[in-house]
Parts: C-alpha cells; structure tokens; sequence
C-alpha cells in the first residue's frame, strides 16, 4: 500500500496582475515615513517616538531634512520657550493662542556627531 502525501498541490490560483502589483507598489511608495523630534538644546532636536513628538520631518536620501509642528498644541503653548522659541519663528500671541498653525517648514542638518541642528527655523502662527 502506497501512503498519501500529506502535501497537496493546488491548481488555478489566480494571479495578481501586473498592473495591481504596479498600484501596490505605487501606493507603498507613496505612502511618506516620518521620522519625529523633541527639542533638545536650543536649535538642536533630538529623535523620539512619535507619542512625544513636537516636530516631524519626512524621511529623505539626505542630511537636510523638511520639519514641521506636529506635536501637542497645548503642552507646546505651556512650555513655550523650550518647545516652540528655540525651533520655531512666529506670529501671534502665545498667551492667548489656542492652536498652532505651520505656514512653512523650517530645515534640520544632521551634524558630524549625529545631532539634528536648525539650520532654517520653522514658521508658525499662534491661532
């Protein structure tokens, strides 16, 4: 008596077509990755998880990297001088701003001993 393979092969599977691969890919390429940041020393950031994050900046094949507001409106207004003056230009008042609004990015360098230093403030507006 012959025993049976445990292992089936399956027929008529349909493929994927090229053209959905395509759009896969697009979308995963698309799709930015960030990497996020909390000041550090003044004009100097320093990598964090997102979840404690003021700024982000798209991850690029480059030392300059685009940053942006991206933190907690709140606990930035509250703790102004080091979350906000030390990275940011900015018009409005703080004391009475509730919301804070980018209206340009500013520029990070990451330096020879792997700090990410303002090299171009970001401009926000206190809303």
């Amino acid at each position: 008596k012959t025993k049976e393979s445990p292992i089936k092969i399956i027929k008529n599977i349909p493929e994927v077509n090229t053209k959905e691969k395509e759009e896969l890919v697009d979308i995963k390429e698309k799709t930015p990755s960030y990497i996020f940041f909390k000041p550090q020393d003044d004009m100097v950031l320093k990598e964090c998880r997102e979840d404690r994050a003021s700024y982000r900046a798209e991850l690029k094949e480059t030392d300059i990297l685009d940053v942006e507001f991206y933190g907690d409106e709140r606990d930035a207004l509250d703790n102004f001088s080091a979350v906000i003056l030390s990275v940011c230009d900015y018009k409005g008042n703080s004391s009475s701003a509730l919301n804070i609004k980018t209206i340009a990015k500013g520029q990070v360098k990451k330096d020879d001993n792997g700090k990410w230093r303002v090299i171009n403030k970001v401009k926000v507006e206190l809303i």
